[in-house]
């Protein structure tokens, strides 16, 4: 960024629009509602057929080793939700899931779709060097009182290091971790679980500034920092996903 506090507002206007097109997923037994077992993020995306909602992969395949154990609730954001009766579809390679959702879900939730204002589908990938945002909901963030569960959103504008047709990386840069009013950046070594599964958006810079959807975030490399995020290039429109 060439102007710090420039990319404090961009990064603070880009926080906004990626929090409400997302939410935290986390499930817990019955018999210790306080004890949250795991979590992660969804996003949601409306291409013209109704809204659907992405993740990781690994984030629903540990929801569902867990119940092995035992009957779990699972929330998103405030309503129950019931992962394994919406899936639409799965891609192992990528590791991307998607779940059905509905507009009054979103609504209850006060969260919405993000909708490309070109309708284009997929978006084309960023390139090296192309400033970057992501974020997602971090365990680590979260507050848990009286059985109300609040949640920080981690987020990060960094810029790709390398750019492939399937998959992108980030450095994390913590030079560049912009803190106004957020959770505080994590500590060397420290995880971000929980932010597997959140939107990564593609910045451009020109007389008015604007964001693309481009990926999932779905790996965070503790001992290097960097960021794996897949591209959606095999979600389709309605949500499936194609082989």
């Amino acid at each position: 960024m060439t102007n710090e506090n420039a990319g404090i507002v961009i990064a603070d206007q880009l926080f906004k629009v990626a929090c409400c097109c997302s939410a935290p997923i986390f499930w817990y037994s019955p018999a210790h509602p306080e004890n949250i077992l795991n979590n992660g993020t969804v996003f949601f995306v409306d291409i013209g057929r109704g809204p659907f909602g992405v993740s990781a992969l690994h984030v629903f395949d540990g929801y569902r080793t867990a119940l092995v154990d035992g009957p779990l609730i699972c929330q998103l954001a405030d309503i129950t939700f019931e992962p394994c009766q919406r899936r639409i579809g799965e891609d192992p390679a990528s590791d991307i899931v998607s779940f059905s959702i509905t507009v009054p879900e979103l609504e209850k939730m006060g969260r919405y779709a993000h909708s490309p204002l070109d309708k284009s589908w997929p978006v084309q990938s960023p390139q090296e060097g192309d400033d970057i945002f992501f974020g997602g909901y971090r365990g680590a963030d979260k507050t848990v009182k009286a059985n109300l569960v609040t949640w920080g959103f981690a987020r990060a504008l960094e810029t790709v290091t390398t750019s492939y047709e399937d998959y992108l990386t980030i450095q994390f840069d913590r030079e560049e971790w912009l803190s106004q009013n957020s959770p505080r950046p994590p500590d060397p070594n420290e995880g971000w679980g929980g932010v597997s599964g959140g939107p990564v958006f593609s910045v451009t810079y020109g007389t008015v500034l604007s964001w693309r959807l481009v990926g999932v975030v779905t790996e965070f490399n503790i001992a290097w920092e960097i960021v794996r995020a897949s591209s959606l290039s095999k979600v389709r429109p309605d949500g499936l996903l194609r082989s």
